[in-house]
């Protein structure tokens, strides 16, 4: 159900919010698209594997989903880990500098 068309949903509903081109995507989506389970997921974070969430509250996180995209497209090309990490350094670095990875 997408919870932007429906007025009386409520926000824990919604499963993933549009901004300017890009979908912001939550973590229990991630953990399902990539079938990771959350411990394997940070673990891949804390190796620089993954890239980090976006914190948009001090309890709320998600990623944008063109990152997720970047990061499944390397990985089904079969890049190494260390193409991997650079990947998600470029992912990070882009994403300070305000723009795709």
């Amino acid at each position: 159900m997408n919870a932007l068309t429906n007025s009386t949903a409520i926000a824990t509903t919604i499963e993933a919010t549009p901004v300017g081109g890009c979908v912001f995507v939550r973590p229990i989506d991630v953990q399902n698209a990539t079938g990771m389970a959350r411990s394997t997921l940070y673990a891949k974070i804390d190796d620089g594997l993954f890239p980090p969430p976006v914190k948009l509250g001090a309890r709320f996180a998600c990623w944008p989903d063109t990152e997720l995209e970047t990061w499944m497209q390397a990985r089904i090309a079969g890049h190494s880990d260390e193409d991997i990490r650079a990947l998600v350094v470029e992912i990070v670095k882009a994403r300070k500098q305000g723009r795709k990875a």
